[in-house]
């Protein structure tokens, strides 16, 4: 699970700077982070209408020296994410598909790899939505359509509808494979998105 804290863990709760989060917000702390997971993550948040910010670091070593210049703003998108109390549920979920890609793996003892595949699918979707040409999303759906042919049907799923998975998924990755132009690769998304939402 990723670390978090809200407003009330912190010292001085009753006090919050102008930096800080509020009473109602939560901060993940998201430092172990590379750029592409943070660029993958406001991608999902943007899709999902989550409203956020990056907490600034504050080098408290610094000290303005007169004279001299002035030292370096904290940087706009620190490891700290700050969202609302009411959105946390979501963004815990996000992150957590980005924390542990792994997921979409299948089993090699036949478990029921599907469900994996069916969250893997859902963020792939969901990204290509607002940005069709994000190279990370297309990848990942283009993997997770190779477990989707490979895993079993996820428990108490209708094999019917699996298929019906497996058809819009090969659509999307067609599409991309052959370079379609964004707004059908937009309209492919939708249709996987929109079909798989209710079962993750």
């Amino acid at each position: 699970m990723t670390p978090r804290r809200s407003r009330s863990d912190q010292p001085g709760a009753n006090e919050p700077g102008p930096d800080e989060p509020g009473p109602d917000e939560v901060v993940y702390e998201l430092h172990d982070w590379d750029e592409v997971r943070r660029d993958t993550l406001e991608e999902l948040l943007a899709g999902e209408g989550v409203a956020y910010r990056w907490e600034p670091v504050l080098d408290r070593g610094s000290r303005t020296v007169p004279g001299q210049p002035d030292p370096p703003s904290p940087s706009l998108r620190s490891g700290l994410l700050v969202v609302t109390e009411a959105d946390a549920e979501l963004v815990e979920e996000l992150i957590d598909e980005l924390d542990h890609p792994d997921a979409l793996a299948v089993d090699d003892d036949g478990d029921d790899g599907g469900a994996g595949v069916l969250s893997a699918l859902y963020v792939a979707a969901d990204v290509l939505c607002g940005t069709p040409r994000s190279a990370q999303a297309a990848g990942e759906l283009l993997e997770a359509a190779r477990a989707t042919r490979e895993a079993p049907v996820p428990y108490g799923l209708d094999p019917g509808l699996w298929s019906e998975l497996a058809r819009l998924t090969e659509d999307l990755a067609r599409g991309l494979r052959e370079g379609a132009e964004e707004d059908e690769v937009v309209e492919l998304a939708n249709r996987l998105r929109r079909a798989v939402h209710p079962l993750v």
